[in-house]
């Protein structure tokens, strides 16, 4: 008797626990293809306000904010303008800002500092002379005409 209840645990260790009840849905997609789907079926239109194309959906928004102050358009592209003429640097600025970035990682650069003051003294002395500077050891001013 004992081992016959011996082998009836011994199965009922080795036999898997039964699976609960699977849910089958059927025609499932998955989420990333549906966003894919979404994305690909957002329809645009030119606005006849601004003649930017905004999505279908966006719209309204799109138009109560034009409509709001009709002067926006001129106030954002002078601001574009500002900025776009504000954010360039100048020639000197870029020189310097290499020439940091050069001091901190000689590894990019030059594997010496005596190369690296060679080719800085290389730049200036041609963009000087572009400029239409005498050269550093011949003496300091413009040319003359």
């Amino acid at each position: 008797a004992e081992a016959a209840e011996a082998e009836a645990a011994a199965e009922a260790e080795a036999a898997p626990a039964p699976e609960p009840q699977m849910k089958i849905v059927k025609n499932y997609k998955r989420v990333a293809e549906k966003t894919k789907q979404g994305a690909q079926g957002t329809e645009f239109v030119v606005s006849p306000l601004t003649g930017e194309l905004v999505p279908v959906d966006d719209m309204a928004e799109h138009m109560r904010i034009s409509l709001i102050d009709p002067k926006w358009k001129e106030q954002r592209n002078a601001m574009l303008a500002k900025i776009k003429d504000t954010t360039r640097a100048t020639d000197d600025e870029i020189a310097r800002n290499v020439s940091r970035l050069a001091h901190t990682r000689p590894d990019i650069f030059a594997s010496t500092k005596e190369e690296m003051r060679n080719i800085v003294a290389e730049e200036v002395a041609r963009s000087r002379k572009a400029e239409g500077f005498k050269d550093i050891a011949a003496g300091v001013g413009p040319t003359p005409p």
